[in-house]
């Protein structure tokens, strides 16, 4: 329920949209069209998407790590939209001043399906999901809001930011996926050469698995298909770690593979 008029709610999609455009992040929006709940949050996320017409790529689901929702006040994640414009192949280089605020990389595990999921009369099992997806992926979710302050941003501001999303660079996948322990298996964040964090599967919700899970059913909810072909990417595994230009950045996830992002100096 949102207290937001229509018109109230398409004025903030329209300057979200417009600072995405320019990478001109905005400073905050005005008080008459503010979010101040979750679910004004995603009113002005669905009508950011329309508003920016770009292609759908899949989708993402953010706060995974329970102490983080703890900090954040959520009961449970929060879901988004990937556009296929900024799903990139690793090694991928952006130029310098790509980003307009502070950029932050993330470790992630992003799941291919071969088949789509649309909206039911009951929610999907783990198992379901599971014989849905193609290829699992190591990737870098790298993160850059269009707020000035969004580190600091009410989780409000974050899900109507499209949840404060950049870019998904993805590594090669693999299909026997299944066979590996998600939760135990080791991720570490290397820039330049030296390792900055150390995470694991289990900081995704427990186990990546469940947070795919919990990503098809809160899509669904929504009253979205997830496409095949779409990738869907289920939360960091280690901390959120910001990033200057001239940083190469590389995420290694044991057996699953690497992935390579290098900011522009």
């Amino acid at each position: 329920m949102t207290q937001l008029s229509p018109g109230q709610i398409g004025q903030a999609a329209r300057l979200l949209a417009d600072a995405r455009r320019n990478r001109v992040p905005l400073d905050a929006l005005p008080a008459a069209c503010r979010p101040s709940s979750v679910a004004e949050g995603y009113a002005i996320q669905d009508a950011l998407a329309e508003e920016l017409g770009y292609e759908l790529g899949g989708w993402f689901c953010a706060c995974t790590n329970v102490e983080v929702q703890e900090k954040l006040g959520l009961g449970e994640p929060y879901s988004a939209p990937l556009f296929r414009h900024v799903i990139l192949e690793s090694p991928t280089a952006f130029p310098a001043g790509h980003f307009a605020s502070t950029i932050v990389m993330e470790c992630e595990f992003a799941f291919r399906l071969e088949k789509a999921l649309a909206p039911r009369g009951r929610s999907y099992g783990r198992e379901e999901v599971v014989d849905a997806v193609g290829t699992l992926h190591p990737s870098i979710e790298v993160v850059s809001g269009h707020f000035s302050n969004w580190l600091n941003q009410d989780i409000s501001h974050t899900i109507a930011d499209n949840g404060t999303d950049g870019a998904l660079v993805y590594g090669p996948g693999l299909t026997h996926w299944c066979e590996l322990d998600l939760p135990g298996t080791v991720v570490t964040l290397e820039i330049n050469e030296e390792i900055i964090q150390r995470g694991t599967g289990a900081n995704v919700l427990g186990d990546p698995v469940a947070a795919m899970v919990w990503l098809v059913n809160a899509v669904c909810d929504r009253g979205y298909t997830l496409s095949a072909g779409g990738f869907y990417n289920t939360g960091t595994a280690t901390s959120m770690q910001v990033s200057v230009p001239g940083d190469r950045v590389v995420a290694h996830f044991e057996e699953l593979g690497s992935v390579e992002v290098n900011l522009g100096a």
